[in-house]
């Protein structure tokens, strides 16, 4: 893919991240363009193994008030890069990856449109928006109301996105423009990243003919899916094995630099 693969990267233990290095050997096998972390728990890991190698300005809070939430949102307003670059035995490697941590994917909840407030924000809120408030509250089917006893307070829509969004505004201009400012919709970011990663050339479409088409994968070299151990049954639909391979052991020995 010229620059355009994803990969999802779960919770992994330090051995898996630092013993072994597999997190870091896959991401240097498959070179990804974008990498999703899933749940603030798989940030933390990840900065804490690769904080040399990840570029953001200004940094990102070490304890993010709103966990993984505060983290999509600093993450879709200015760009957190994963970069390599490197010369081993004479052969170069770069690898410049775009990091996002969304909320967990167990929860469906996690990705319903929601307004989220610290408990102080939210009392302000009530107290200006009273009958807002009371409609989060009270419909049900329409809202998802969370109000625990400690951390953020979050408030889903759980349908007729659109619709809810016009009514609260016919109901209250200011609310709205409150609301807006602490308004995720998980799934929009994300897609939005992406979005305009592929408007300034950073992911690239190709198109199948008379096949469905794909995004282009990643530059570089790979026999992961055939090789001389063993081959998938559709082998590798990219033509990678064919492309000049790295000289054996090159991967494991820019990993073993990184660490």
């Amino acid at each position: 893919m010229s620059r355009n693969s994803t990969w999802w990267l779960a919770p992994h233990v330090s051995n898996c991240v630092k013993k072994n290095a597999w997190a870091m050997k896959q991401m240097l096998q498959t070179r990804p363009a974008m990498l999703f972390l899933v749940g603030q728990a798989s940030w933390n890991m990840f900065r804490q193994a690769f904080a040399n190698q990840i570029v953001v300005t200004p940094p990102l809070p070490a304890f993010p008030e709103d966990g993984a939430y505060t983290l999509l949102r600093l993450m879709t307003e200015k760009e957190c890069w994963f970069q390599i670059s490197t010369t081993i035995d004479g052969v170069a490697y770069n690898l410049s990856t775009r990091l996002l941590v969304t909320p967990h994917f167990s929860y469906n909840a996690n990705f319903t449109p929601q307004f989220r407030m610290s408990p102080q924000a939210f009392a302000v809120f009530q107290g200006n928006y009273p009958e807002i408030v009371a409609m989060f509250q009270n419909e049900k089917d329409r809202f998802d109301f969370q109000k625990p006893n400690s951390g953020y307070v979050g408030i889903g829509i759980l349908k007729n996105k659109a619709a809810v969004l016009a009514e609260i505004k016919q109901k209250s201009a200011a609310a709205t423009a409150d609301l807006m400012r602490v308004y995720f919709d998980p799934h929009a970011m994300m897609a939005k990243v992406l979005e305009s990663m592929f408007i300034k050339g950073q992911l690239a479409y190709t198109d199948g003919g008379a096949k469905p088409g794909y995004l282009t994968r990643s530059d570089g070299p790979c026999s992961f899916c055939d090789n001389s151990l063993w081959k998938f049954p559709k082998g590798c639909p990219y033509g990678k094995p064919s492309e000049a391979q790295y000289p054996a052991g090159f991967l494991n020995k820019v990993a073993a630099s990184i660490l």
